[in-house]
């Protein structure tokens, strides 16, 4: 069995020890053998305390004065070494417990200067590491406009290449439509203004309104695929003008309005709409306003005629009390009329469409 090593007494302990063994010498001094018992103490400290075999009896069991005398020494002698042992023990508690109080006091002092330093250290570590946070969004903060500055850069040059594009592919396309070629296509429009074109369109309206109210029509009566016709000649205007009519019980008038829009704002579908496809037609946006007035360039060319039709039209929607409007109607366009070739004729177009709902007729 290995030996076990006990930890080295402490200076306080060692005093203990020490006075403990000089209290046994004074009692080795004494001429009767010492008895060593444990003693517990009020404070619950284990203490020693010392105790001597009854002294001698004669043999009538009596004691002899000599002996009496004897006696009385050696206890009144160890009842002082007692009394010194035990205020010797006292004060070697006192002082222990001074000493846990101090060595408490320590730990506490260098717990605290230990905590004191280990929260400066954490304070000035979370302060660098702030700091090189700061500096490192700074840094991307500046990169992100940059790069930010170099996209919207690279997305204006798309735009413009873009545009240039698609400006040289209308350009190709409406020289490629089949229409026979003439100078009027590279004159530049007039571009109107608001005022002039919202004027254009009142007068469209008022025309408008003067057919709707007008009483005295004229109709065939016929019904073909739920359209029905009704006309009248407006000796003002010396045109005869007719109108067809049509419900459509599963659509709402502002569904048709934008699908008509759409047709008639966009050459190709207008082109399947209103022609075969022997017809060659081209459209060209010269002026758009808003979303609800463009002017555009409409020129077709039917094979068995030897003319090209051409016709400069503003185009507008717009709400009315029952419902909604759509209007062609032709505009002047004196420079491109003058460039006009021999081949060319520029003609006169006013058409329009009511959109009212059901309950409204």
């Amino acid at each position: 069995m290995d030996d076990l090593e006990l930890p080295p007494l402490s200076p306080t302990m060692e005093r203990a020890f020490s006075e403990a063994l000089e209290d046994l010498s004074a009692m080795d001094k004494s001429d009767e053998a010492p008895v060593i018992k444990l003693e517990t103490s009020d404070a619950h400290v284990t203490s020693l305390r010392m105790a001597t075999p009854p002294p001698s009896r004669n043999i009538k069991g009596e004691l002899s004065p000599s002996d009496k005398d004897s006696t009385d020494a050696k206890r009144a002698r160890r009842s002082a070494i007692e009394k010194k042992s035990r205020q010797r023990r006292q004060e070697m508690l006192k002082r222990m417990r001074e000493e846990v109080k101090q060595l408490e006091a320590l730990y506490t002092e260098m717990a605290t200067r230990k905590e004191r330093i280990y929260t400066s250290e954490s304070m000035d570590e979370l302060q660098r590491r702030y700091a090189e946070l700061s500096l490192a969004a700074h840094v991307l903060e500046e990169d992100q406009t940059a790069l930010r500055a170099l996209v919207q850069s690279h997305e204006h040059f798309q735009h413009v290449v873009k545009t240039f594009t698609d400006e040289k592919d209308t350009e190709q396309s409406l020289w490629d439509s089949g229409i026979p070629p003439t100078s009027s296509f590279v004159v530049p429009f007039r571009q109107h203004s608001a005022d002039e074109c919202f004027a254009i369109v009142r007068e469209a309206y008022h025309e408008i309104e003067r057919f709707c109210q007008a009483d005295n029509f004229e109709s065939t009566g016929a019904n073909f695929m739920g359209w029905t016709d009704k006309r009248k000649v407006d000796h003002e205007l010396q045109v005869l003008q007719f109108c067809f009519t049509k419900r459509f019980p599963l659509e709402s008038a502002e569904h048709l309005l934008n699908k008509t829009w759409d047709i008639f704002s966009n050459g190709t579908k207008m082109a399947e709409m209103a022609f075969d496809s022997s017809v060659r037609t081209r459209f060209e946006v010269l002026q758009v306003l808003n979303d609800n007035l463009i002017i555009i360039r409409r020129d077709h060319k039917i094979p068995s005629m030897p003319m090209t039709f051409a016709s400069v039209q503003l185009i507008f929607r717009l709400q009315t009390p029952t419902g909604y409007t759509m209007c062609n109607r032709t505009i002047p366009a004196p420079e491109i009329q003058k460039a006009m070739e021999s081949h060319e004729y520029f003609y006169d177009a006013f058409h329009w469409y009511g959109f009212r709902s059901l309950d409204t007729f």
